[in-house]
């Protein structure tokens, strides 16, 4: 903690005191992907770090409540309490990193700021949803695998029992709590302002990372249930009972089709909105207004000379009940190379 801390203090402060150089490269580098990067893996190492430690606990807590295992009461504190204890400074250096992230944020603007918020909800909810997948699979498997074969000692601290299902339903409660709140988060910002979310990079790639991960993890092993049902119906002889070989493919693919059919939808939606042919949105006059192929058109007279900066100024007035955040969204995104919208 001491080499680490004095090893990260002297190059947060160089790097603060870059951020307040406004006349070199303060604003650069206040808005670098690599430091908004920096950002959120502080976060996920630390959502991650907390919820691994104190999903071990959890475990350890209901195999004791239950009578799987017993000990005393030093093995009591170093199982349940001390877990989640050490890691408390952890999660802390995340929620400062949030905190200081979206305070830098405020000097750019409200859209900064929101964008700040909306990365950490988004990368929250994605550690949320790796506990949850994965409690969903472990509890999903140890089910059908008793199924398959088990036997009334399968409740002792002897067998895979006793360890799979405490550990994946501590899984799906710490997913569940990390999960739900910033998932919902996420969900009431599309419903105040949806054409601004559709239009995040961060909402677009999150998507597309949990539905691609949903589609890798579903297709091996739905070939491999697809190969062990025909293996058994062409005579084939399973080493185990079908359901117990079958448990574990079939619990991923599950969960992945359940994940993925729900965030597919949610970014099928999202692409067909912003395809240039469905640019306008409710109560707004962007296809009157700006041809969907405005942003590849060569502007008038042929392009500028090499070198030389031109400055337009413009007004746009939009009717009653426009989505003005959306049309400048949409806009800034179709700007030719170097330039700028204020």
């Amino acid at each position: 903690m001491l080499v680490g801390g004095v090893g990260w203090l002297l190059h947060w402060r160089d790097a603060s005191a870059t951020i307040r150089d406004r006349d070199r490269i303060g604003e650069d580098d206040r808005r670098s992907r690599l430091r908004a990067a920096y950002f959120g893996l502080a976060l996920v190492v630390a959502t991650a770090w907390g919820g691994l430690a104190i999903a071990g606990a959890l475990a350890e807590l209901m195999r004791r409540v239950t009578g799987m295992v017993a000990g005393d009461t030093m093995a009591f504190l170093e199982g349940v309490v001390g877990p989640p204890a050490a890691v408390v400074p952890v999660i802390l250096a995340g929620w400062w990193h949030v905190r200081f992230a979206v305070h830098e944020a405020r000097d750019l603007g409200p859209r900064a700021v929101a964008g700040a918020t909306r990365n950490a909800r988004l990368l929250v909810s994605l550690v949320g949803l790796a506990f949850v997948a994965a409690g969903s699979i472990g509890l999903i498997e140890a089910m059908l695998a008793q199924l398959a074969g088990g036997d009334e000692a399968s409740m002792t601290g002897d067998s895979p029992w006793s360890t799979t299902v405490p550990s994946s339903l501590a899984q799906l409660a710490v997913g569940a709590a990390l999960w739900l709140p910033a998932w919902a988060g996420t969900l009431a910002a599309r419903a105040r302002d949806l054409g601004a979310e559709r239009a995040s990079s961060a909402t677009r790639a999150h998507l597309f990372l949990v539905a691609g991960v949903a589609l890798v993890a579903a297709v091996p092993t739905g070939v491999m249930t697809l190969y062990s049902l025909l293996n058994t119906g062409l005579g084939g002889e399973p080493v185990r009972p079908l359901l117990a070989e079958l448990s574990f493919p079939i619990a991923v693919l599950a969960v992945a089709v359940a994940i993925g059919l729900y965030h597919g939808r949610l970014l099928l939606g999202d692409l067909r909105a912003t395809a240039p042919e469905n640019r306008p949105v409710a109560g707004s006059a962007w296809a009157t207004a700006v041809p969907a192929s405005a942003a590849a058109t060569t502007p008038p007279g042929g392009p500028p000379p090499a070198g030389a900066a031109v400055t337009l100024e413009v007004v746009i007035r939009l009717p009653a009940g426009s989505d003005a955040d959306a049309w400048l969204a949409w806009a800034r995104g179709s700007l030719p190379p170097g330039a700028t919208l204020t």
